[in-house]
């Protein structure tokens, strides 16, 4: 095909030349995406809410420690809510902020915000003042709830500790909204500097969480929240169990951090499900096997998955399903998923879920089974756009070329495999080089993990002293290590190029509130040699020393280093 194509135009491009056969095109559009299944697309998360209320009324909806709420108790507090807000001007697509922690007048606040008619936009108090400011002001939010703090804004603020709020009517107002209207706005990192808000669409968690393919979700679920309502994994975590008749139980960030309580905390309410990132699972697992053995379904992701950890828990040869979740914020939460087999060589990102298509793409051409290209997506799942961005919006949201609706750009660089499972290969816009060679981080973290005694790894590629590329390693062990020893290890296994140029161990890896590596905390690590230092035995010995110091930015350099 390809020497065809060039045979009719010798002075194409190659980057212009289709080289997918036709049976792939076939299977990867209609067969690895064949996700269409009905589910209750014109209905409103309120819609939902109120059935379970309904079913269920006596059925706890919610769990905080000692405090315990019902489906019933929960609707009545939403709709008093729901009350104050309208009288404040809330109507469909007006943004109402919300700055509480994980607690039960979260999930009122939150229920309350819909049932008025406007979407919720969760913003962590722990966040530094300006970007809780610079939030404030770019979704211009009608109304601010907190909760026993305090804010400094012209806006109008409810407080849900105050007892006046939950004096009003308790009977449901009339639904204001369609499965079109705005649900929330969840703000992400930007490129800029600063935050974007990617907005989802009521239709969007039903999809997410309705009539699905990748987890069981009923009336018996107990999924416990562990990530910040400013994650979008909070999505998947609240209106999996409310939207079903379930039970979402909150805890206490030292609860969600420390591995004894939050062991204690999913044996004491019988937590079935939860979703937890990758950096936390791997913290957690090394620290005890047992921790997730009575769970039913534990979801990770977030970060590339680290295959000696998933093995710490398949040779437990229990009874969880570990299930691999992949997807940005702007696709509500889960885009693929891929359970993980007892066996395994690899861990994909998995297959698209239920009414969500993937499509891997080079400059907008389908790209066959194994070439890599930019994983993009289609899908009821996609976000309207970010808030108060068209120009970034249309960049990231084009037209999709095989379906109906937009096709969103992740920036992520993947490829099919013959099974229809999806590869993750990494960022497009971040490919790691040193000295020219293409490095992946991951295949380093992975061979380090595998030395005696290693508990853990985290490389960063970043500039030395010298202003070059090189690789910085982090290494987690009970017993101190030796570098020239490890370094000596990687010499056997990996190119040169590989081998991390300067190397640390530390206690743990620092996570982030939303339990992602928290590259910010890690420390510095002062160029230095690892070797016993041996003195310059002659004026050359020392000239020569004195350059390779200045060079590498290294305090003292010895004869024997290397």
């Amino acid at each position: 095909k390809v020497l065809q194509a060039i045979g009719e135009n010798p002075n194409r491009k190659l980057s212009e030349i289709e080289t997918i056969t036709e049976q792939e095109k076939l299977q990867i559009l209609s067969g690895f995406n064949d996700t269409a299944v009905e589910y209750a697309r014109d209905r409103t998360i309120v819609d939902v809410f109120e059935e379970q209320v309904r079913k269920f009324p006596a059925k706890t909806a919610v769990a905080f420690g000692e405090q315990l709420m019902t489906y019933a108790e929960l609707n009545q507090k939403a709709n008093q809510l729901a009350g104050k807000l309208r009288e404040l001007g809330v109507k469909p697509d007006d943004l109402v902020a919300i700055l509480v922690e994980r607690r039960i007048e979260t999930i009122i606040g939150i229920c309350g915000i819909l049932k008025a008619g406007g979407a919720y936009v969760p913003i962590d108090p722990m966040y530094p003042e300006d970007r809780i400011q610079y939030i404030l002001k770019d979704c211009q939010s009608k109304v601010v709830l907190i909760c026993n703090s305090e804010l400094e804004t012209e806006l109008s603020v409810i407080d849900l500790a105050d007892h006046k709020i939950w004096e009003g009517a308790a009977n449901n107002p009339v639904n204001a909204n369609k499965s079109g209207d705005l649900a929330y706005c969840i703000y992400t990192s930007g490129t800029t500097g600063k935050p974007k808000g990617s907005l989802i669409e009521h239709k969007s968690i039903i999809r997410l969480v309705t009539n699905t393919n990748y987890v069981e979700l009923d009336e018996k679920r107990v999924i416990l929240q562990t990530g910040s309502m400013s994650f979008d994994a909070s999505t998947f975590e609240m209106w999996g169990a409310l939207l079903h008749g379930g039970t979402l139980v909150l805890a206490s960030q030292e609860v969600i951090t420390d591995n004894k309580s939050l062991k204690e905390h999913i044996l004491r309410y019988q937590v079935s499900t939860m979703w937890i990132t990758a950096s936390l699972y791997n913290l957690m697992i090394q620290t005890d096997v047992e921790m997730f053995d009575s769970l039913n379904e534990l979801l990770i992701g977030g970060e590339r998955l680290s295959e000696e950890h998933v093995r710490m828990l398949k040779n437990r040869k229990n009874q969880v399903k570990l299930i691999n979740g992949y997807g940005p914020t702007e696709n509500t939460t889960f885009t693929t998923t891929y359970e993980i087999p007892e066996c395994f060589e690899l861990i994909p990102i998995g297959k698209p879920i239920a009414n969500t298509q993937v499509y891997i793409l080079n400059q907008n051409r389908l790209c066959g089974i194994g070439i890599p290209g930019e994983l993009c997506i289609a899908g009821d799942g996609l976000m309207r756009g970010y808030l108060n961005k068209p120009e970034l919006t249309a960049e990231k949201l084009i037209t999709n070329p095989f379906g109906a609706g937009k096709l969103y750009r992740t920036g992520d660089l993947a490829r099919w495999l013959p099974n229809g499972n999806i590869e993750y290969l990494g960022r497009i816009d971040e490919q790691v080089k040193i000295r020219g060679f293409r490095i992946e981080l991951g295949e380093i973290e992975s061979t380090l993990r595998k030395i005696d005694l290693m508990q853990d790894a985290v490389v960063l590629a970043q500039e030395d002293t010298s202003g070059e590329m090189a690789l910085f390693a982090y290494l987690v062990s009970d017993t101190p290590i030796r570098l020239p020893d490890i370094r000596d290890t990687l010499n056997k296994i990996l190119p040169s190029y590989m081998i991390p140029a300067h190397m640390m161990q530390i206690d743990s890896i620092p996570v982030t509130p939303n339990g992602k590596l928290d590259r910010r905390a890690l420390p510095e690590i002062v160029a230095s040699s690892q070797h016993e230092y041996v003195a310059p035995r002659n004026e050359i010995e020392e000239t020569l020393c004195q350059v390779f110091s200045q060079v590498l930015g290294v305090e003292r350099v010895g004869a024997e280093d290397s």
